[in-house]
């Protein structure tokens, strides 16, 4: 039967035939309930009235729901509807093997890869009990993301008795040989024993993969005749020619395993499949090395060496001359490129990478995160084959840290994490998706299951979302003393996954394990002891990692120094590393966080941004329009900008040699003097009189480390007064200016950030004054105290918002577009705050008995300022302005390395 464009099966609504086979008809269909692509095969009418046809076909489903392998077409459901037998399958996109072969044999290098994931599968299969018995071209799908076995029609599945006999009569039956000898079909790809009806095992799919090996390789097949007849004698009797001999390029190793597979005795193949993957990978890898006598490095250049070639953004003689390599051998070491930000847009630069280049899978575009003047951070993609990239839409308008793209198994579309929630955009356009809540993200995962992990918060356990969307559902499970598990990567199964279990603020202890999608077991791979950024699985049976001295020093959040890039053998299935690590790449850029620091493609290719050196900003007094006014003290690596009610003194902190003390400065003649003398300190605010300075400290006490509110002298004399403590940042925000409460911003792992209020009179018990769940900061108090101006990103944004105080009534949105670091003028009248977009914006603020009116803004000027906690302080009147203008960007380029691999043979 056919069906027609929007027959419904189910929930499914077909859109297109796809092709039609001796086991069914496959269609293009819809899954309305999750708006997802599927391919639905049906059994015909005139199958389905033959119990063993229609038994088969069951037994497909069967044979393809115990398997769960990235190179296995995956099952997503089964069902039947008025007499209608169907599958309903993963759809893939991309070209059969069969359909590839038509325009010759294939780069010794494709055959390998491919030959190698087919081999994986297989093993896959066969440790399921499944054996394919119909493996041939035509049901091999080749993708972006590799090779992928279709239709497990004619499986023995779980020691089923054999039909063999059945299979060869239901085989020739629909093949394109004949007797009258045309073409030949699946009866070439058959072993001895299938030949003869004899009971298959998994050695007969090896057959079946050696004759697949040859034809990739010699463009021919290993068994040729006019007729059925005589394809079966050739099989039972004749030996291929070498293939050596059909292609002078091919390693002898791969006609030595070739050979192994096309055994007449299945005692003398390979006995399993496992071995034949190893084997191939063996070649691959040794081939590669310097002075290995083997054509195979004689090649031409695959197509990622083209791809990044395109990066070099050179002269048209480099361009040439790199074209010119293709009929060169290839150089043995890696090939490292750079590559510059799209102008006039700039490489965010908060010496830390959050978000960090991603390099796609297939190793053909990277996506990265620039910041436009004026403008906003947006995701960006480049083919590396090109040299424009171009900002996807619908990304922009958030922070930085919220972004982190991940790509999907396919190379085409992108996860990301936006206004509070994971998306994602397919690159052939249309709007991003909203798949689910992430309002505090740290980094996603997608497998070739259509399954993401993600991170949604900074404190929790990792969750999994369908890549289509539906309900979010935890995945891990917080084990004490663990505070937050992120940064998830995939294994090649599909199912496992790599993630960092962090432990706050003993980063130390924070360690690299592996959960499961369908089960509880935790398996710890890498121990704490040192910080670990970001961990990657490598298609060469390596984890890449990077190792480097802790981020925090000294109990102060510092500028993290470079680290050194590691890669070490690893069993992706005992889940154990072997060897001692190899060097990759040096001085890799860090995030103190820890996070996600670099990625690699499935082919050999590594992005990575180099460690930024720390940001010079100088103080500089402006104007109303911006216009520059003068400057205070000297540049140097400093943030927290707070002025003294009269403005001849400005509290900031410094950082430099991994230390961070607090500093105060004459605004008139630029004198600095250091205020403190023990390191980890930070959000320096003055008291309403001038005479004391409030600051935030980490300290390392016994058990841990605490974060303490202290009080001192603006002169420096006397000793601290600790005010009140927490386990995570407690940052100090503002003094009221009746001297009667410090505002501050305590850390939780439950709630995030919210504000207090602690009374510097009575029993100072702090009172909580905004809690909502998101990260609530920059609190400050109007000058009468009645008002308390502050940022959430509650909504998915940071926001400026002001509420009454010291009742927590009333909630007015000051920004519309994203805001924060609110300030406020000194009579009340006016309130100051950064917008999204980097401006300076002045609200006019009206009172009333029934609330407050903000709805009168006026654009400043434009900021350039460091974002790091306040970067700017205004003076009693409104005029003038001390702004932490940003001096040097040190932001390094993106680093594309091709053929990274070349670094494990040194």
């Amino acid at each position: 039967m056919s069906l027609a464009v929007g027959t419904r099966l189910g929930p499914y609504e077909i859109l297109a035939p796809l092709g039609t086979g001796g086991m069914g008809e496959v269609y293009k269909a819809r899954d309305t309930r999750l708006d997802r692509t599927v391919a639905i095969k049906i059994l015909p009418a005139g199958v389905a009235a033959d119990p063993q046809r229609r038994e088969r076909f069951r037994r497909e489903a069967r044979a393809i729901s115990s398997l769960a392998h990235p190179h296995i077409c995956t099952l997503y459901d089964v069902g039947d509807q008025n007499g209608v037998d169907f599958l309903v399958m993963e759809h893939l996109t991309g070209e059969t093997l069969a359909q590839r072969l038509l325009r010759g044999p294939l780069p010794i290098d494709e055959v390998l890869r491919i030959g190698a994931q087919i081999a994986d599968a297989l093993d896959a299969a066969h440790r399921q009990g499944v054996i394919h018995r119909d493996l041939k071209p035509a049901n091999i799908m080749l993708t972006s993301g590799g090779a992928k076995i279709l239709d497990f029609g004619l499986a023995k599945w779980h020691g089923a008795e054999s039909d063999a006999a059945v299979s060869v009569v239901a085989a020739t039956a629909h093949s394109t040989l004949t007797q009258a000898g045309t073409v030949v079909g699946t009866i070439q790809y058959m072993a001895p024993e299938q030949v003869e009806g004899k009971p298959a095992d998994g050695r007969s799919d090896l057959f079946a993969l050696g004759a697949i090996l040859y034809v990739m390789t010699t463009g021919k097949k290993a068994f040729e005749g006019a007729s059925s007849s005589t394809v079966m004698a050739a099989i039972l009797a004749a030996t291929p020619p070498s293939m050596v001999t059909a292609r002078a390029t091919t390693p002898p190793a791969l006609d030595h395993v070739v050979k192994h597979c096309l055994a007449k005795n299945p005692d003398e193949r390979w006995q399993s499949a496992a071995d034949v993957g190893r084997e191939l990978r063996w070649i691959w890898e040794t081939a590669s090395q310097p002075g290995t006598p083997t054509s195979l490095t004689s090649r031409p250049l695959s197509h990622s060496y083209y791809w990044i070639a395109a990066t070099t953004i050179a002269s048209v003689a480099v361009t040439l001359a790199w074209v010119n390599l293709r009929e060169r051998p290839p150089d043995a070491n890696p090939i490292r490129l750079y590559l510059p930000p799209p102008e006039p847009a700039v490489y965010p630069n908060y010496n830390s990478i959050e978000s960090p280049p991603v390099i796609s899978p297939d190793g053909r575009q990277i996506a990265f995160v620039a910041h436009e003047p004026a403008g906003f951070d947006s995701v960006w993609v480049r083919p590396l084959d090109s040299l424009t990239a171009r900002a996807l839409p619908g990304t922009e308008g958030v922070p930085v840290s919220s972004l982190r793209p991940f790509w999907s198994p396919d190379s085409r579309s992108i996860g990301f994490f936006a206004g509070g929630k994971l998306k994602r955009i397919d690159l052939a356009g249309g709007p991003s998706q909203v798949l689910a809540d992430a309002p505090d993200a740290r980094g996603g995962a997608w497998n070739q299951r259509g399954v993401i992990v993600f991170a949604p918060t900074a404190d929790g356990p990792l969750y999994r979302v369908p890549a289509n969307g539906g309900a979010a559902t935890p995945v891990t499970k917080l084990q004490a003393p663990q505070v937050g598990h992120r940064w998830p990567i995939f294994l090649p199964d599909g199912r496992h996954f790599l993630y960092l279990s962090r432990v706050f603020p003993q980063l130390g202890e924070s360690a690299t394990d592996i959960a499961s999608l369908d089960s509880d077991e935790v398996v710890r791979v890498l121990p704490g002891g040192t910080t670990l950024v970001n961990v990657a699985y490598s298609a060469t049976g390596h984890l890449l990692f990077i190792r480097g001295s802790p981020a925090y020093a000294g109990g102060s959040p510092a500028y993290a120094a470079g680290g050194t890039l590691l890669a070490q053998r690893f069993d992706p299935e005992r889940f154990v590393l072997s060897g001692e690590p190899a060097t990759i790449a040096e001085d890799l850029g860090r995030d103190p966080g820890p996070g996600a620091a670099f990625s690699i493609s499935t082919n050999g290719v590594l992005a990575y941004r180099q460690a930024s050196k720390p940001i010079s900003s100088q103080l500089k007094w402006v104007d109303r329009a911006g216009q520059m006014l003068g400057v205070v003290g000297s540049s140097a690596t400093q943030d927290g900008v707070s002025l003294s009610p009269d403005a001849t003194h400005a509290v900031v902190r410094r950082r430099a040699d991994r230390r961070s003390e607090i500093w105060v400065l004459d605004t008139t003649n630029g004198a600095a003097s250091r205020l403190t003398f023990e390191s980890g300190n930070y959000t320096p605010i003055w008291s309403p009189d001038g005479r004391q300075i409030a600051f935030g400290t980490q300290r390392h006490v016994q058990g841990g480390v605490i974060n303490v509110v202290f009080r001192q002298h603006s002169n420096g004399a006397g000793q601290p007064e600790a005010l009140v403590s927490g386990r995570y940042s407690t940052n100090p925000t503002d003094w009221s200016r009746d001297g009667r409460f410090i505002i501050y911003a305590d850390q939780d792992v439950t709630t995030k950030a919210d504000l207090w209020a602690l009374p510097l009179v009575g029993d100072r018990k702090p009172i909580p004054v905004v809690r909502t769940g998101g990260i609530d900061n920059f609190g400050q108090l109007s000058p009468d105290g009645r008002w308390l101006a502050y940022t959430t990103d509650a909504s998915g944004r940071e926001e400026v918002y002001v509420q009454e105080f010291p009742r927590a009534q009333g909630k007015w949105q000051v920004s519309t577009n994203g805001g924060t670091q609110p300030r406020w003028r000194r009579d009340g009248k006016e309130l100051f705050y950064v917008s999204a977009g980097g401006e300076l914006i002045a609200v006019n603020v009206k009172a009333g008995v029934e609330g407050i009116d903000v709805s009168v803004q006026k654009r400043l000027f434009p900021l350039h300022i460091v974002p790091e906690d306040y970067t700017y302080g205004v003076t009693a009147d409104g005029q003038r302005f001390l702004v932490n203008t940003l001096v040097s960007d040190t932001s390094q380029p993106i680093v594309v390395v091709s053929n990274w691999t070349a670094a494990l043979k040194r």
